[in-house]
C-alpha cells in the first residue's frame, strides 16, 4: 500500500482519499481473520481502523524523526524518503513539514500549555499536607462513598 497522492498526514486522509481506509483493511484482513462471537463485522473494521490510523500516523511521525536526525549531518527531508511512499508524495509533506504553518503549532502548543494554570497532574500530595489532614474518618469515607450527592433521589 502506498501513501494516497496529495494527502500529508492522517485527516488529510480522511478528507481527500476515504476509500483509502477500505482498501487498506481489506489489505489487513487477507492476512488477519476475527471471531464472529466476540466482534461484528462493523465493529472489527472500526476496530481495524482506529489502530491502522493511528498506527500510519506514528509511522509518517517516525520518518520524520529519522529524517530529521540525518538532515543534521546533510541534506534535506527530500533525500530520506521512506519505501512505502511515492515521491511525489513525500515532497510534498517535506514541503508541509518546511512551512511556517507546521513550524508554528509546536511553538502554538507550548503556548498554550504554558497558560494553563492548573495542569492536569499536580502530583502526589506532600508528606506535611497529609500530616496536617491526619487519617480520614471511617464514617466520612462510608458517607462519600455510599450516599448520593443529590438527596432527592433514592440510593
Amino acid at each position: 500500500m502506498f501513501w494516497p497522492d496529495g494527502c500529508v498526514g492522517v485527516k488529510d486522509v480522511d478528507r481527500k482519499s476515504p476509500k483509502f481506509w477500505d482498501d487498506y483493511i481489506d489489505e489487513f484482513l487477507n492476512y488477519y481473520t476475527w471471531d464472529l462471537k466476540y466482534a461484528t463485522k462493523d465493529e472489527a473494521r472500526a476496530s481495524i481502523l482506529a489502530v491502522l490510523r493511528d498506527r500510519l500516523r506514528r509511522a509518517l511521525a517516525d520518518d520524520k524523526k529519522r529524517a530529521a536526525k540525518q538532515i543534521k549531518a546533510r541534506g534535506t527531508y527530500l533525500q530520506h524518503m521512506p519505501l512505502y511512499m511515492k515521491p511525489g508524495v513525500w515532497s510534498r509533506i517535506a514541503e508541509y513539514w518546511n512551512s511556517g504553518g507546521f513550524k508554528k503549532k509546536p511553538a502554538a502548543g507550548q503556548k498554550a500549555r504554558k497558560a494553563i494554570k492548573l495542569p492536569h497532574t499536580s502530583g502526589a500530595r506532600s508528606f506535611d499536607r497529609r500530616r496536617r489532614h491526619g487519617k480520614p474518618n471511617t464514617l466520612v469515607v462510608y458517607k462519600d462513598c455510599h450516599t448520593l450527592k443529590n438527596k432527592d433521589k433514592l440510593g
